[in-house]
């Protein structure tokens, strides 16, 4: 996520509790990697699994945007980037989000 605007680091891990289209979602987080103060690497996981959850939570709730995501912030960095992965998934039109795992618990 970009960290850049925000005036203090995110803690560790915590919560975030944002209703979407008025029903309820929360996420957890936890701060896997620090890069200075514009980059931060977050393992989240979600308990609804809502439309855009994670990318709404990132933007609104901890004011930190996923990395090239045009529609919730994200392009703050997009134009920055100087990496050269972060040129090729911004040339692609990807954003920096990634599933580590899926699981659906109950059908």
């Amino acid at each position: 996520v970009d960290t850049s605007s925000l005036a203090h680091q995110l803690p560790h891990q915590g919560t975030i509790a944002l209703s979407l289209n008025g029903r309820p979602a929360t996420s957890f987080y936890q701060v896997k990697e620090q890069f200075g103060q514009t980059v931060t690497k977050l393992a989240i996981k979600t308990n609804q699994g809502r439309k855009h959850q994670v990318r709404i939570h990132c933007s609104k709730g901890l004011h930190a945007p996923i990395i090239l995501d045009p529609r919730y912030g994200g392009e703050r960095i997009m134009y920055r980037a100087q990496s050269d992965r972060l040129k090729e998934a911004r040339a692609h039109g990807r954003l920096c989000l990634h599933a580590d795992t899926i699981a659906v618990p109950h059908l």
